[in-house]
């Protein structure tokens, strides 16, 4: 873990260019971060972010008078469980079900889950819609899951996937019908009961 951060929003600026993984005008950053300062506040704290970030991760960064741009590969969770989500889509039930399964251990929260930025109300705006796209991919996936282990005649697992999606969203009713739906199938009337309920 690096912990050496003169602030969160060098942090916040680090998972914004690795996971944007794009050139950034200097100006678009110092507003992401710094948007309630003045200009020339705003670009200063920049410049003593950046200072900061070479000294943590300059070898992934590329850095001009005008723009930065994460520039390296590396292993990002967000990124894996997309690119295997993708992957799975062309698959087999099977081949399928093991990908997805192996793509949702990815998946142990909500994007940037606890972590806060003061006074940066366009980083936390990305954040939360980035949140709000990965969770609405995990639910989808969960879903796909659920429906390739039914196919295969697994229901327990089946199960399990349904109800791990409604922990994520309880009030999926689909979901809730699902659940029921395979309760029944295998032979726990009484527990599609009490998920009607």
């Amino acid at each position: 873990p690096i912990t050496n951060f003169i602030s969160n929003k060098v942090p916040a600026l680090l998972a914004y260019l690795a996971v944007t993984h794009r050139a950034h005008s200097r100006d678009k950053l110092a507003t992401l971060l710094w948007g309630e300062m003045g200009d020339t506040d705003a670009k200063n704290n920049l410049r003593q972010a950046l200072t900061n970030l070479r000294k943590i991760a300059d070898e992934y960064l590329t850095i001009t008078r005008d723009s930065i741009e994460f520039t390296r590969d590396c292993f990002l969770d967000s990124s894996k469980f997309e690119f295997d989500l993708k992957a799975a889509s062309s698959l087999d039930h099977q081949p399928a079900s093991v990908i997805l399964t192996e793509s949702l251990a990815l998946y142990r929260g909500d994007f940037l889950e606890g972590f806060y930025v003061r006074e940066a109300p366009e980083f936390e705006t990305w954040a939360l819609a980035e949140q709000a796209r990965l969770r609405k991919v995990a639910v989808k996936t969960m879903q796909t899951l659920a429906a390739h282990h039914t196919r295969l005649g697994d229901l327990e697992q089946a199960i399990s996937d349904t109800r791990r999606l409604l922990s994520l969203e309880p009030w999926h009713e689909e979901a809730h019908r699902q659940l029921m739906w395979l309760l029944v199938q295998s032979g726990q009337r009484s527990a599609a009961l009490a998920q009607y309920a």
